[in-house]
């Protein structure tokens, strides 16, 4: 009977024991990581609270993550356009103002044109600037840079060249130059019929009929009686100058003469040299070259000749329609019986290194003055619309002279009616969004898009900044374009359009410095997030410590009784557990 009761009183002790040992470790545990509970198990209702909190933890610290990436992003992108806003623009001003106060020569006005094309380039490469393996500036485009200077062309679909605008005026010769006959006879029928009425043109309308008339060298001005002048240098060499509009009102109209160019003959008279003696003398290669054209001799004699591509060209019949088509007439154009302008060019090939296709930038593969939102003008000069939907055709001229393969543009509807600042054509314009934490929403009307108001657009649309499309005056609204047209303008001794361009650059750039503003703007915004994110880590981890975190004063005294207890229990055991003659061996 004595065992018995012994052995229940043991095993008593004992499970007491074990409980209280393990509730102090556990108390210790709790002490050791202040937090109330290890596994949900423990306490269901607030480990599911606390993995709410820590999921919400976590996505603080992804928008922590997203607001400091394009934190660095803006600080780049608002360098970027500080550079070209100030240094660049302060340059082309310089620049500009200095090169119209109407005192230098051709030579001297060409060094600016030089010095107006290298800070062109300066401004691309820095609108180039790549961070951290993105395209600041391109949209969503980062395989290539964005803006590239070259010489284009845009076809529709009937291949008619439509922009740049008068880009037949310099590439097909007769055709084009019957067509400045006819406008320069128009402007000079216009400002006459201001002087009968004693009148005086519009500004633009001024501008417009000066540009046109200077394509074939007459310069227009203002007597002192308030009537418009014009007149022209002969062809004579003494510099003689031809009224040709006088204060009366009365003018003498342009004339105009084409004949084939005697470049013709004379590569067909070289092919039969070369033919017959079954050799290339140097007068002969000479001669070829200017059609671009050379000529083999093999060792058995014969002749074959081949085009700049190295494709055979049959000269048994003279020179090919598909080549004498391409070769500009000989123009004359006079003012009464005095020949006012030579022949426009006679040589083909001086006639490609002249080609006035003027250089454009393109902001992802397209020219940013090529836009759905302005009209155009095309090559004769007659106002259109891009239509949504039609196909258009872009081709770069290479540095050979030779146009590349064709890219089609096709302007959809979508993008016409998305009205993103008149970047309406462009690839790579849509906006990259950010969720920095305030409750990005996806809207179910509008195919799934992002709510512009719960995220942040990360996407520099480098030809909304910059500018994209042509003014009422027909001016470029792009700053690099600008600079580009001014270029252009004083290498053609034109000094009207650099001074009509100072005041469309300063507004262009004014947009430039907008934009800095409004990334200023986004910036202050981001340093707003980052201390509400930050607020509301703090509150989150004040919650998560009233959750999962353990009452250190309460515990401390609750473990401070169990180790009291235990001690006790451990006393109390030498007398309550019998002694055993085992413990003796």
């Amino acid at each position: 009977m004595m065992r018995v009761t012994d052995k229940m009183t043991t095993g008593t002790f004992l499970t007491n024991n074990r409980r209280l040992r393990s509730n102090l470790l556990g108390s210790y545990t709790r002490i050791m990581t202040q937090r109330r509970f290890n596994r949900v198990s423990e306490d269901s209702i607030n480990g599911a609270k606390a993995m709410i909190i820590r999921r919400d933890l976590r996505d603080l610290d992804i928008y922590d993550s997203n607001l400091s990436s394009i934190k660095q992003l803006f600080t780049e992108a608002e360098s970027s356009l500080t550079q070209i806003a100030h240094k660049n623009y302060i340059s082309v001003e310089e620049q500009l103002v200095a090169a119209t106060n109407g005192t230098h020569d051709q030579m001297e006005m060409n060094i600016f044109a030089t010095t107006l094309d290298q800070i062109a380039d300066s401004m691309v490469n820095t609108l180039n600037a790549d961070f951290s393996e993105r395209q600041i500036f391109g949209g969503t485009n980062n395989s290539t840079p964005p803006f590239e200077i070259g010489r284009y062309c845009v076809t529709d679909e009937n291949d008619t060249v439509i922009y740049p605008p008068y880009f037949y005026d310099y590439y097909v010769g007769a055709e084009a130059t019957q067509n400045q006959i006819a406008d320069a006879n128009e402007a000079l029928a216009k400002l006459a019929e201001h002087n009968t009425n004693g009148t005086s043109a519009e500004e633009k309308d001024f501008v417009s009929m000066t540009q046109t008339l200077k394509k074939l060298n007459v310069e227009v001005g203002v007597n002192e009686d308030g009537k418009y002048t014009a007149t022209v240098t002969t062809d004579n060499g003494k510099g003689d100058k031809i009224t040709i509009l006088l204060p009366d009102g009365t003018h003498q109209d342009f004339v105009y003469g084409e004949g084939e160019n005697p470049v013709i003959a004379e590569v067909e008279a070289a092919a039969a040299n070369i033919t017959a003696n079954g050799a290339v003398s140097k007068a002969d290669a000479e001669a070829l070259a200017k059609l671009n054209l050379t000529a083999e001799v093999d060792d058995a004699g014969t002749v074959t000749f081949k085009d700049s591509k190295g494709i055979i060209v049959n000269m048994a019949g003279g020179l090919p329609a598909e080549i004498k088509d391409k070769v500009p007439k000989e123009i004359t154009v006079s003012v009464g019986t005095e020949t006012v302008s030579k022949q426009i060019e006679n040589e083909v090939k001086s006639q490609f290194e002249m080609v006035d296709v003027p250089r454009s930038i393109t902001y992802n593969g397209i020219p940013v003055d090529f836009d759905v939102m302005h009209k155009m003008t095309d090559a004769n000069g007659n106002k259109f619309d891009i239509q949504i939907g039609s196909k258009y055709t872009i081709k770069k001229l290479n540095d050979d002279f030779t146009w590349s393969e064709g890219t089609e543009i096709a302007p959809n509807v979508e993008a016409a009616v998305k009205g993103r600042n008149n970047s309406l054509i462009f690839p790579g314009s849509d906006p990259v969004y950010v969720d920095i934490g305030i409750g990005m929403k996806y809207d179910k009307d509008n195919d799934y898009k992002v709510d512009p108001q719960t995220a942040l657009d990360t996407a520099f649309n480098g030809a909304a900044i910059m500018g994209c499309g042509l003014d009422d005056d027909g001016y470029s609204k792009n700053l690099v374009q600008l600079v580009l047209d001014a270029a252009r303008a004083l290498r053609n001794g034109d000094q009207s359009t650099p001074n009509a361009i100072i005041d469309k650059a300063n507004k262009a750039n004014n947009n430039v410095i907008i934009e800095i503003a409004n990334i200023g703007s986004k910036q202050n915004s981001i340093e707003f997030y980052e201390q509400r994110n930050e607020d509301s880590r703090y509150n989150l981890r004040e919650r998560q410590n009233i959750v999962e975190g353990t009452d250190m004063e309460t515990e401390i005294s609750y473990w401070e009784s169990l180790r009291a207890a235990y001690e006790a229990s451990l006393k109390v055991g030498t007398q309550v557990i019998p002694n055993s003659i085992f413990n003796y061996i």
